[in-house]
């Protein structure tokens, strides 16, 4: 890659020789990858323990703002000692998002799908009222897509432009584009 990430050296090891296609469909992430898995020959399997686990705030019960805002990716560990009981602590919601893998046998070379949305939980106390709510994703810079294609092969440019290619001609699909690594703002949100 020969530029240099801004983070640590396992962000750099994760980045090096790798490019990402972002998409937007509307399929849930299991029949995405199934056509996926179909139209191009590969296996992607969903591995629970790369799921990426997004924690945010909600503030849907507070008057004076809307929806839900993203706070973090993990929770912080709390220290019991120092920090005091707050009556009227902050609720939390927790999001799991699949991380779905391809690796071709025997070699470095491997494929994740991430799915980049949480799912729109929608609680109201009336049954008449409409709430709003804003989907947190594991990449905000990237609100458009609900998908992130993560490819690390040796020639990685040149496959993600056929990947590119391949991956609009399936119907469901409305939008494929390609990103280099270094247009991330949070590239440690996709580390696995």
């Amino acid at each position: 890659m020969g530029v240099e990430l801004n983070g640590t050296a396992m962000e750099y090891e994760f980045y090096e020789d790798s490019m990402l296609i972002g998409i937007v469909c509307s399929e849930p992430a299991y029949r995405l990858c199934w056509l996926i898995n179909k139209y191009f020959g590969y296996n992607f399997i969903c591995e629970p323990e790369m799921t990426s686990v997004l924690v945010v705030e909600d503030t849907s019960a507070r008057k004076t703002t809307k929806g839900k805002k993203a706070v973090e990716l993990l929770p912080k560990p709390e220290d019991a000692g120092t920090k005091k009981k707050n009556a009227t602590k902050k609720k939390e919601l927790t999001y799991h998002m699949p991380v779905f893998q391809f690796q071709l046998p025997n070699s470095n070379f491997r494929h994740l799908l991430y799915k980049l949305k949480a799912e729109a939980i929608v609680e109201s106390p009336d049954l008449f009222t409409e709430q709003t709510v804003e989907n947190p994703s594991l990449l905000p810079e990237f609100m458009e897509f609900d998908y992130m294609w993560y490819i690390k092969t040796g020639s990685y440019e040149s496959d993600a432009e056929k990947i590119q290619a391949k991956v609009l001609n399936i119907q469901q699909v409305k939008l494929a584009e390609i990103i280099e690594p270094l247009q991330l703002v949070n590239p440690e949100n996709l580390l696995v």
